[in-house]
């Protein structure tokens, strides 16, 4: 009943970290082995309250990453460096 929701989630929450953290291999593969686990974990829920707040959490960690995370980078003169992007702005 549920499991489209979850998929979709779960598909999300990879592509954006994939985005977050593009072209640090070690940081995609961690949060990649993470992400699958805590799905992993609950793939037998059957509660469909427990499947809804899991599914929330998801999403929820999607945003954080998404709008929290920001990569940077050490320069040639010793200094880091960060790209600002709009999702990184505060909305309000």
């Amino acid at each position: 009943m549920y499991r489209k929701e979850v998929l979709r989630c779960y598909k999300s929450l990879l592509r954006t970290r994939a985005n977050v953290f593009a072209g640090d291999y070690e940081a995609l593969r961690i949060t990649h082995e993470k992400a699958r686990e805590a799905f992993e974990k609950n793939r037998d829920q059957t509660n469909p309250e427990e499947i809804k707040k899991l599914v929330k959490i998801g999403w929820d960690a999607k945003e954080i990453l998404q709008q929290t995370v920001i990569q940077a980078k050490l320069n040639s003169k010793g200094n880091y460096e960060a790209e600002i992007k709009r999702h990184h702005l505060d909305p309000n």
